[in-house]
């Protein structure tokens, strides 16, 4: 099993702030304490050396470009129906 990630951490409310740029709505995110779990870890990075050392892999794309990309293919998506 090979990680294939940036190595670069992000917060859900980065992230929720970085569509919301990106985007032309607004996002409002409230947080439920039922939705909460104890084990859920609060920070996650993943880590990518195994595939970059025996494959020489490393991510092309930043997570902003990809966001980017994702928005467009939905627009472009919600247009064509």
């Amino acid at each position: 099993v090979y990680n294939l990630a940036s190595g670069k951490g992000m917060s859900i409310q980065e992230l929720v702030a970085e569509v919301t740029r990106l985007g032309s709505t607004k996002i409002e995110v409230r947080q439920q304490a039922a939705c909460s779990r104890p084990q859920d870890i609060p920070y996650l990075v993943g880590d990518a050396r195994l595939a970059r050392e025996l494959t020489g892999w490393s991510a092309t794309y930043s997570l902003t470009q990809t966001l980017q990309d994702m928005l467009q293919a939905e627009r472009e998506r919600l247009n064509a129906s």
